[in-house]
């Protein structure tokens, strides 16, 4: 709550500038609330993804399945969950169809790229040109 607190205070701050810079008149109380709704929608989306995740490793864990990229065993501790559309091109947090099991050094390479882009390029030997 101390943070949400903070957050009012900056925007009732910010906006109490604008007004004297530019003789705008706003409505702090609009701008405070859209701001705190964003804030709690953003908590809720990361504890849905933890969850979800949190579920998957408790799963995955168990299942023995390989790396999804290298096909390699991955011990116990040593895996991480993928995108297989990363975030930052479109790709669901929380689908499991866009999760996938994969070794660290797998996961790290892979980057950016889709799962189809990653594999194309590593079985093709090109993906050595773009490290």
């Amino acid at each position: 709550m101390e943070i949400l607190n903070d957050t009012k205070q900056r925007i009732t701050e910010y906006i109490e500038k604008i007004k004297q810079e530019y003789g705008v008149d706003l409505e702090p109380s609009s701008i405070i609330q859209s701001a705190v709704h964003k804030h709690i929608d953003r908590k809720e989306k990361i504890r849905e993804v933890y969850a979800n995740n949190k579920r998957l490793v408790k799963i995955w864990s168990k299942d023995g399945r390989p790396c999804y990229y290298c096909n390699k065993q991955v011990k116990k501790n040593e895996w991480t969950v993928d995108h297989k559309i990363p975030l930052s091109r479109g790709g669901s947090p929380i689908k499991e169809s866009n999760l996938a099991k994969s070794c660290s050094p797998c996961n790290s390479k892979k980057g950016n790229l889709t799962d189809a882009e990653y594999i194309y390029l590593k079985d093709s030997g090109k993906f050595k040109y773009l490290l």
